[in-house]
């Protein structure tokens, strides 16, 4: 029987341990949606731990932003904070996804 900490196959992506970091709203982009230093030390000490984490909800368009702060995914501006974001994570040792939202009704 598979216990937490094993690791998971899945397809050619082998996660360390079964724990997954759900994505949360943590408010820690700035005000353009952009990546910061807050945010990225946010996610790498907890991508230490975990086997998969789920960066949190990012707008794809901006009038789909939810709150003032929420991490942007909108533009091809984002590219290089999200590539050092992702970037932080991955020297953990840990793979991530992005969960992709749109709050307006357009």
């Amino acid at each position: 029987m598979a216990q937490l900490f094993d690791p998971l196959e899945l397809g050619n992506l082998t996660l360390k341990n079964r724990i997954v970091m759900p994505p949360m709203a943590n408010e820690l982009a700035d005000v353009q949606g952009r990546v910061t230093e807050q945010l990225i030390a946010h996610y790498a000490r907890r991508a230490a731990g975990v086997g998969l984490v789920i960066v949190e909800h990012s707008y794809c368009a901006q009038e789909g932003k939810a709150s003032l702060k929420q991490l942007g995914i909108h533009s091809d501006s984002m590219i290089d904070g999200l590539t050092k974001l992702a970037e932080s994570i991955h020297a953990k040792g840990t793979p991530a996804c992005i969960q992709v939202n749109h709050s307006g009704s357009e």
